[in-house]
């Protein structure tokens, strides 16, 4: 029995004729019928039904399946699967879809192909030439063979055998719910809870199985929208519009190099056999650098990101990136690092893609800076982000290095650093390298007070938002983002800072050595000491963790206060906590409230 064509419809009518054109022009085998299914689920939208009972399927049976009850994508699908217990076979298309020429003699091929191999567990008539997990170009490696593996459930063009997808749903009546402890990745989860692949994706993982996906598309995908559809044109692909040849070159998954896991990365299997020198370790592969760290397993990660101590490292020429480590090109954009030494931010785009930065700069600057008003999610070439400049002034040059880390793994794009070295030490050389690239400045002004250095740097300087950064302080993460956000919510706010420890005294002690952030236009008309006019600001505090103790010298009855009170304070017990913070006169707190995602003031 030839493989059966289940459409699976709803209520877009067009895009429902559109497919059925292009199945009545594919090509089929002769001598044998082939079954087409056109199963709609239930909706307001009678034209849908018109148009499956008026098309004419020339190549065998044609049955209409039409739902009196609303069964949603998810169950839909299901259901759809569940008719490859009645015809050995099912290629399964939704309604957005269009299909190549030669899609079902592919389809027929690779199902008979692989019916046996325990570990494939479908086949895909589709080519992905963007990740989904990052939205950013993939490309499979290129072997011997017109497929390559990947544990991705297909969605826009797929085909089971019965066994298949009977194996497939005795598993999800064990598994019906997502659990915290399934190995799926950060992106799938947040699917809807709609999304049967969701749900596939899981089985294959936990039962090491892979999808085979071709590596020229046999469908594509326009992306109307629709239940899990709003990025149109996002997942389109070169559609494959030859007339099919005799026969395909498939390859067993065992013998295969292009292996792909959930996350669109090669398998370290894959690795091991394109460069023998990491065949001793235990990795995973990031190279996209989107995996959540905490859920690495491995003991090394070959990665994009930035990383402390590298163990090999690679350089970002050739496409798609692993031939990078595959013909060990120099250069330090691609590392192989122990899990742990790995940062845990974003590379930019053209770190994880494109061969050198300038070429990302030629792709994307030109079209974002026009559409800049319309962009939200690029924030590098956002100009809606004022720029923030740090300054730290610091007679121990010493002191310095140790906050380079912190700096370049903040994720606010406008930023700048301004170094001021008062000492008669050199920069540190790595500081003096990163500089180059990471918009540091380094100032050197010997025998200057630190009045008369922040005041030549202060002119010199095109920031909107400022921070004091005093030496050996190390931002936390997000810290820019974080006071940019602030600073636009709350008008009212010209000055903050923030503390991670307990404060030991207040007031000049705290202005002069914790960092302090605050906006250019409240000091523009500043004139004498700068310091001294930061004393005069009414000083707020961004919500820190834990309780200020009191300071060094207390009187009598402070120190009473600070031992009677502080054990209520820590308990959060409201009225008996506000007389520790009265006495102490602690300064409002600015909080954040994630679920309506705002600040506020607080009393503490």
């Amino acid at each position: 029995m030839l493989p059966a064509i289940i459409i699976v419809a709803y209520n877009r009518s067009a895009c429902l004729r559109r497919l059925l054109e292009a199945v009545a022009n594919a090509n089929y085998p002769g001598g044998e019928e082939i079954s087409l299914i056109i199963s709609i689920d239930k909706s307001d939208v009678t034209e849908v039904i018109r148009v499956a009972n008026d098309f004419d399927w020339k190549h065998g049976k044609k049955k209409i399946l039409v739902h009196e009850e609303h069964l949603g994508l998810r169950e839909h699908v299901l259901n759809c699967g569940s008719l490859s217990q009645l015809y050995d076979s099912i290629i399964m298309l939704e309604d957005d879809l269009t299909v190549a020429p030669a899609f079902y003699d592919y389809a027929m091929q690779a199902l008979a192909f692989y019916e046996n191999e325990n570990e494939v567990a479908g086949i895909s008539l589709y080519n992905y030439e963007v990740a989904e997990s990052c939205f950013y170009p993939f490309t499979p490696l290129h072997d011997d063979a017109d497929v390559y593996f990947m544990q991705v459930a297909s969605s826009w063009g797929q085909a089971w055998t019965a066994e298949q997808w009977l194996a497939f749903r005795e598993w999800l009546k064990e598994h019906p719910e997502i659990t915290d402890d399934d190995p799926l990745p950060d992106y799938i989860r947040a699917w809807s809870v709609s999304s049967w692949k969701k749900h596939y994706i899981n089985y294959l993982i936990q039962n090491h199985k892979y999808i085979v996906f071709p590596k020229t598309s046999f469908s594509t995908n326009f992306g109307e929208p629709g239940t899990n559809a709003d990025l149109k044109g996002l997942f389109q692909v070169n559609l494959n519009v030859g007339r099919g040849i005799e026969e395909y070159r498939l390859k067993k998954l065992s013998s295969s190099l292009a292996v792909y896991d959930s996350s669109f990365e090669i398998m370290p299997s894959s690795v091991k056999q394109l460069c023998k020198d990491l065949e001793g370790y235990d990795f995973e592969v990031d190279l996209y650098g989107t995996k959540n760290l905490s859920k690495v397993n491995s003991s090394y990660l070959l990665t994009t990101r930035k990383v402390s101590s590298p163990v090999k490292t690679y350089g970002l020429e050739m496409l798609p990136n692993i031939l990078n480590v595959a013909y060990n090109i120099p250069g330090d954009n691609i590392s192989l690092a122990k899990t742990k030494d790995v940062f845990d931010i974003k590379p930019y785009n053209y770190q994880y893609y494109y061969r050198e930065s300038s070429i990302a700069e030629y792709l994307y600057r030109p079209y974002v800076m026009e559409m800049a008003h319309f962009i939200t999610d690029k924030r590098e070439f956002n100009p809606k982000y004022p720029k923030i400049t740090l300054i730290t002034i610091s007679h121990d040059a010493g002191l310095l290095l140790p906050m380079l880390e912190p700096f370049l793994k903040q994720d606010y794009p406008n930023r700048e650093w301004l170094i001021i070295n008062t000492g008669d030490k050199n920069f540190p050389p790595r500081l003096v390298a990163e500089s180059t690239k990471h918009h540091i400045k380094l100032i050197k002004l010997f025998e200057k007070s630190e009045n008369d250095a922040l005041a030549e740097v202060y002119g010199l300087s095109e920031g909107k938002i400022f921070l004091l950064l005093p030496p050996g302080n190390l931002l936390q993460e997000n810290a820019l983002t974080i006071a940019e956000m602030v600073f636009r919510r709350m008008p009212e706010v010209g000055c903050f800072t923030t503390v991670q420890t307990k404060l030991r005294t207040w007031e000049n002690e705290y202005i002069n050595s914790f960092p302090l952030f605050f906006r250019k236009t409240i000091m523009d008309k500043t004139t004498g000491e700068i310091r001294a006019k930061l004393h005069t600001l009414r000083l707020h505090l961004i919500a820190p963790d834990k309780p200020f103790s009191p300071r060094k010298s207390l009187k009598g009855w402070e120190w009473l206060i600070s031992k009677l009170f502080v054990d209520f304070y820590d308990r959060n017990i409201t009225y008996l906590r506000s007389v520790y913070r009265m006495a102490f006169r602690l300064p409002p707190v600015i909080r954040y409230e994630p679920e309506t995602d705002s600040y506020y003031f607080s009393d503490y």
